[in-house]
């Protein structure tokens, strides 16, 4: 939420920022090639093995069978090494974009981000989407010198460095993940356009990435932003998903819902429900999914509220009890108070003798070592009077001892040291 209040501060001081171009984030939507899509079905069949049958959580589970909708919704190469490449992928309408932008803003050397947080190292077949990338833009005439990765710079001193030639224009077209490219990275100067090639998991990591061209210092009075999507997908959905919890997040910002509870919103992995309804292609199945996600939502606050009512009404019995107790107890303090102070220059009893305070360390100590190590119930020993109050120590069975002083009241601490 810490992004969104960030954007909301930002706002609220008016701070000169570049507006978007439409007014909006670019959707650009892509197909799903067939490969893609028979990849997509083996995705539900792992889903549906982990339903009906006892798979050990090592093998396969929720999250990987999700990460690898991620991987597949990038590009098919991220998760077979049969795949082939798809001219109409969004990595190929990435990269007419980038070459498009580049080569309208080289007058004033306009520079471009594209975050993507999979695809940075290459698969064990040897396929990269950070490679494919930077391999297409070059064959696009884009020189290799103005291409870089945050990845290749492995210490603050390289990344300063690399920050400082994007905004000299020297790099005009940078790639990065959310995690390595989010805060700290003030790139903003000659940003023209903002590329989201995949959908991160929550709307903060949106904030994040936006804020690296939205902000003050960009000398472009206008900006782009892109999020492609490959239709049918899991990063269609999470897109989706997004925008339902970037709602809830800013109806709580600004105090629209009055709900006292909230779900948690950062979940890694999508239910079956809606792995099968993104599968299925149909929008009506997809809004089905949503519903039963949003009934078990409810039904949970229901249940959250059920158990607020139950506490407050257990509350409304036992508070009136709890409040007279506080007030007795008030009352007895107050009255030892006034015995301490009306004893306060006596001598220390222990046993039948009395002592000055300096004096009566050596009987006392006797008659600590005198107490038994272990007992087998709790028992309280006498030990005299101190300022017109009992004192004592009470032995436990398993605990450690406390001393007990005891006036109208009767209080008890535990030893420091047994």
């Amino acid at each position: 939420m810490r992004a969104f209040a960030d954007v909301q501060t930002a706002e609220m001081l008016d701070l000169p920022r570049p507006r978007l171009e439409t007014g909006k984030a670019i959707v650009v939507s892509c197909p799903m090639s067939e490969e893609q899509a028979d990849l997509q079905h083996e995705l539900v069949a792992r889903y549906d093995k982990l339903r009906t049958q006892k798979i050990d959580p090592r093998v396969d589970n929720a999250l990987a069978i999700t990460t690898d909708g991620r991987k597949l919704a990038l590009d098919g190469r991220m998760l077979s090494p049969n795949a082939g490449e798809f001219a109409a992928s969004k990595v190929t309408a990435l990269i007419e974009n980038v070459a498009r932008i580049w080569e309208r803003t080289a007058n004033n050397r306009g520079t471009q981000l594209v975050f993507c947080d999979m695809g940075v190292h290459e698969t064990p077949w040897g396929f990269s989407a950070y490679g494919e990338i930077i391999g297409k833009l070059i064959e696009r005439g884009i020189p290799r010198e103005q291409i870089a990765a945050i990845g290749d710079a492995d210490s603050d001193a390289k990344k300063q460095a690399l920050f400082d030639k994007v905004r000299n224009g020297s790099i005009r077209v940078l790639l990065g993940s959310t995690q390595k490219m989010g805060t700290g990275t003030n790139v903003q100067k000659r940003l023209v356009a903002l590329h989201h090639l995949d959908a991160p998991w929550k709307p903060a990591e949106v904030e994040q990435r936006e804020g690296r061209i939205l902000r003050q210092g960009n000398e472009n009075e206008e900006v782009a932003i892109y999020r492609y999507v490959t239709e049918g997908s899991f990063d269609a959905y999470m897109w989706q998903a997004l925008e339902t919890k970037a709602r809830f997040i800013s109806q709580v910002m600004s105090g629209d819902n009055a709900l006292r509870q909230a779900e948690d919103i950062g979940g890694q992995e999508l239910s079956y429900a809606e792995v099968k309804a993104i599968a299925s292609g149909n929008p009506a199945v997809l809004r089905l999914a949503e519903a039963d996600a949003e009934l078990k939502r409810l039904l949970l606050l229901k249940k959250n509220h059920a158990d607020e009512q139950f506490i407050a009404r257990r509350n409304v019995r036992t508070l009136p009890e709890a409040i007279a107790g506080l007030k007795r107890r008030l009352e007895g303090l107050r009255c030892d108070l006034e015995t301490v102070n009306a004893h306060s220059e006596d001598p220390i009893t222990i046993g039948n003798r009395q002592y000055s305070i300096a004096e009566s360390l050596e009987p006392l100590g006797r008659r600590l070592d005198e107490t038994p190590k272990n007992v087998s119930e709790t028992t309280v020993i006498p030990l005299g009077l101190h300022k017109g109050l009992q004192f004592g120590i009470v032995l436990h069975p398993q605990w450690p001892r406390e001393v007990s002083i005891q006036g109208t009241i009767t209080r008890r601490e535990t030893l420091s040291r047994a």
